[in-house]
């Protein structure tokens, strides 16, 4: 798959809003968006590629913001200073919601308005898995896929809150406690068994607040980007390219009403 940005099918539509200003590639539109968002390593092939497999069936409409680093380029090494340094993340508090997710609302009120007033899906992975969580506060989004959720980031020895704590302001997670109680929107969530970054009381607090049902069966391994996995290798990785077709499905059945059935060649994609 090509590292030019924007790829071939995609076209960038830099957003800004409460101050924050970031640029955005979205597919051709094809039905209700589903913001795809990048872990540590910035937007990249990688991303790019769970994105395809998000829009493979032709009745959905990836839209990937850049919130780290520049778009097509390695930010793994430089990512995590802007990180800990931006006043739009929150990297280490407890019981607080990032300032990126208002601008990730205002991006999905935008996106739904270009689609015709059509349900929002998040999918975040890695420091922006507890992201899409957040989205589910807002009315607009009915599908969330949270990908080895790392912030608040901990570190051993560090207290035990910090590993169960989700990210969010006490007034975000009654909202969408709420909002899932009422089956007004679903949630997954998913990790390696064995992930260092993503800590497992994490995962068992999303399941304690929403539902056992909101979790996803760990997978075994100690890697850490399952979609990412899913997408790019599915011999080497058959579990995590499982939990990515769960994750399609479960979006393509929120917003498009339809099971999900086999995706049709796309030709922009190179074999794997």
């Amino acid at each position: 798959m090509p590292s030019t940005w924007p790829p071939k099918g995609y076209a960038s539509d830099p957003f800004e809003y409460g101050g924050i200003r970031r640029d955005v590639f979205r597919r051709e539109p094809a039905g209700p968006p589903v913001l795809v968002l990048h872990g540590l390593a910035g937007l990249n092939d990688a991303t790019l590629r769970v994105a395809e497999r998000v829009g493979a069936h032709g009745d959905l409409t990836p839209v990937m913001p850049v919130l780290l680093g520049s778009a097509g380029q390695d930010s793994s090494l430089q990512g995590a200073a802007p990180l800990v340094r931006g006043w739009e993340f929150v990297s280490f508090a407890t019981g607080r919601t990032s300032p990126i997710v208002g601008w990730l609302r205002g991006l999905a009120a935008r996106e739904s308005g270009l689609a015709g007033g059509a349900a929002v899906g998040v999918v975040g992975m890695c420091f922006s898995g507890g992201f899409a969580l957040a989205m589910v506060a807002d009315p607009l989004v009915e599908a969330a896929i949270v990908s080895q959720p790392s912030l608040p980031f901990t570190y051993r020895g560090w207290p035990a809150r910090k590993a169960r704590d989700l990210g969010l302001s006490p007034g975000d997670l009654a909202a969408i406690k709420s909002r899932v109680a009422r089956g007004e929107a679903v949630v997954r969530a998913v990790r390696y068994a064995g992930d260092r970054i993503s800590p497992p009381a994490r995962m068992k607090r999303i399941a304690q607040e929403l539902g056992g049902g909101a979790v996803m069966t760990p997978i075994l391994g100690s890697r850490h980007s399952v979609l990412a996995d899913g997408a790019t290798d599915r011999l080497a990785h058959p579990d995590a390219a499982t939990a990515l077709n769960e994750a399609v499905r479960i979006i393509r059945e929120r917003l498009v009403g339809l099971p999900a059935a086999p995706a049709r060649p796309d030709p922009r994609q190179t074999a794997e």
